[in-house]
């Protein structure tokens, strides 16, 4: 009779255990469907804010400003990633 009281008891510990596990189950799928729901905001938000970005190009915007940019010399990259690069500064002209 003790061995059926012993099994009683685990049974009973068992499903106490089952019910636990079940409620944080549910809670969990809560917390799983409350982030996956956050990802998506953020996905359409960033998607608004790159369709919000202007569509000309920056070297377009540049030259309707008249801004323009010097031309590549490749030598003075180099120098430049030398860390050997001297700016020859030219005299400035009075108007």
């Amino acid at each position: 009779m003790n061995s059926y009281a012993q099994v009683s008891q685990e049974i009973q510990k068992l499903r106490s255990e089952k019910v636990e596990l079940e409620q944080d189950e549910t809670v969990l799928k809560v917390l799983i469907d409350k982030i996956k729901n956050q990802i998506n905001a953020v996905q359409i938000e960033q998607l608004e804010i790159k369709n919000r970005e202007p569509a000309l190009s920056d070297e377009y915007l540049k030259e309707l400003a008249g801004i323009t940019s010097p031309p590549h010399n490749p030598d003075i990259l180099d120098q430049m990633v030398r860390g050997n690069f001297a700016i020859q500064e030219e005299p400035i002209q009075p108007f």
